[in-house]
């Protein structure tokens, strides 16, 4: 009895080899989901490249070292995002692999849906990487994201603008990296400062959308306030520093030194009101950079001088903030179809693909070290003081329309910053808490 029992038993690791053996060997396609980042593989001097060149390249690439594999990519743009993987969540279909940002995939994290990565990290990765964008991607020392590039938020200031109402001599001097840094009360003298200039508007806030709300939560913090505590639970917006930059802000409405309509302006519409020289100093990213070098470029943006500036700090401190892009993984497609899509992004954000971050901001010393925008050198360097805005929270993207409430109200004059700050703590804290406890990173 006992030796048919063995025979069943080598029968059965054969016929399991055999299994595994035969699903190594078999045709799998690997779905990979991006949002638009850029056209074109490295470069769209023609102007015809599309969103997926670059990682349908890379795939191509993949097939050649694994001929089994077929690596399909799709374009997911940002109105559609959270449609088509709550839909493919809920259905069983999510992508192998999505290319995008740690805060908008924060979520899927707290809820399971990803595969730790750090079997794909190696030291040489550690060392060319700074370790706040590290920190960024990990969760309870499990790496979730294999970073590839970045998107730093910054202010922009138009020195043309200053010049013409004298007042360059207002804004203070910029650091080793060009960047200007300022407490809240130079800020407000710079803003005063270019206020006598007509058809021009010193500074703006928005309240008519949610995309870009980091901005104004940096603002707000100028005092010290914290948004999110490092449980995931607490907000600390309505602290007497949160109490104070909100006011603050207020107080630049009162004195007109906001463009008008604050309840109704979009991040968008002040964008385009500082490439057309009507806002003296405004929010900007790399990405929005690139749109000021191509309209001096193509002669369809007046030229003005320009110099970055980190958010004001009581103590001038240099303040930014950054959102990490990059590879990740979802669960749930078998254990062979996991691992190919893990070798997938090891081979996308760790080999020679790297320079591709160059269309981008690149967050590799050794790719930082290619670049040849001093703009662009200036920001990227700049990573290091980048704090972090939602410490990773489950359920952070819930509390943005609580946020954006908040910011209606207290603009539009329907509440005081006491009020409205309290009022979007307890709404917020309740949402924090509902999502933390079905974490499986605050409730493993």
């Amino acid at each position: 009895m006992k030796r048919i029992l063995s025979i069943l038993i080598v029968l059965t690791l054969l016929l399991g080899a055999c299994s595994t053996a035969l699903s190594q060997e078999e045709n799998i396609t690997l779905t990979v989901w991006t949002g638009p980042n850029w056209t074109g593989v490295y470069s769209d001097d023609d102007g015809t490249g599309s969103y997926t060149d670059f990682l349908s390249h890379v795939g191509q690439e993949f097939t050649k070292v694994h001929p089994n594999v077929n690596v399909e990519v799709s374009l997911i743009d940002n109105a559609q995002r959270t449609e088509k993987l709550a839909v493919a969540i809920s259905s069983g279909t999510t992508p192998n692999v999505y290319f995008e940002s740690d805060f908008l995939c924060n979520d899927y994290i707290h809820e399971g849906l990803l595969l730790p990565l750090n079997d794909l990290v190696e030291d040489a990765d550690r060392a060319d990487i700074d370790q706040s964008i590290w920190d960024l991607v990990t969760y309870n020392d499990d790496v979730y994201i294999y970073p590839f590039f970045a998107e730093n938020g910054h202010l922009m200031v138009n020195l043309s603008l200053f010049e013409k109402a004298g007042a360059l001599d207002m804004i203070p001097e910029r650091d080793e990296h060009g960047i200007i840094h300022w407490t809240p009360e130079q800020f407000r003298a710079c803003l005063e400062a270019v206020s006598t200039l007509e058809d021009v508007y010193p500074f703006g806030a928005f309240a008519g959308s949610s995309p870009g709300d980091t901005w104004t939560v940096m603002m707000i913090r100028m005092f010290g306030a914290e948004y999110i505590s490092a449980n995931g639970l607490t907000v600390g917006m309505n602290s007497p520093e949160g109490v104070q930059g909100l006011k603050y802000f207020g107080k630049l409405q009162e004195d007109g030194l906001l463009a008008p309509g604050v309840e109704t302006l979009t991040l968008s519409d002040l964008f385009q009101m500082f490439f057309n020289n009507q806002l003296a100093v405004c929010y900007m990213n790399d990405l929005n950079y690139f749109n000021i070098d191509k309209g001096f470029a193509e002669g369809t943006m007046e030229q003005f001088d320009y110099a970055w500036a980190y958010f004001p700090h009581e103590n001038g401190d240099p303040k930014c903030f950054t959102y990490v892009k990059g590879g990740m993984v979802f669960a749930g497609h078998g254990d062979y179809q996991d691992q190919m899509a893990k070798e997938f992004v090891k081979f996308l954000c760790a080999g020679e693909y790297t320079k591709a971050s160059l269309n981008m901001l690149p967050i590799r010393q050794s790719v930082i070290g290619q670049m040849e925008d001093e703009n662009l050198i200036s920001v990227a360097n700049s990573l290091e003081h980048s704090v972090p805005f939602y410490n990773k929270a489950a359920g952070y993207l819930s509390i943005r329309p609580e946020y954006l409430a908040m910011m209606q109200a207290y603009f539009s004059g329907q509440k005081d910053a006491e009020t409205a700050l309290a009022d979007f703590a307890a709404s917020a804290e309740q949402i924090l808490a509902e999502n933390a406890e079905l974490s499986v990173i605050f409730s493993p």
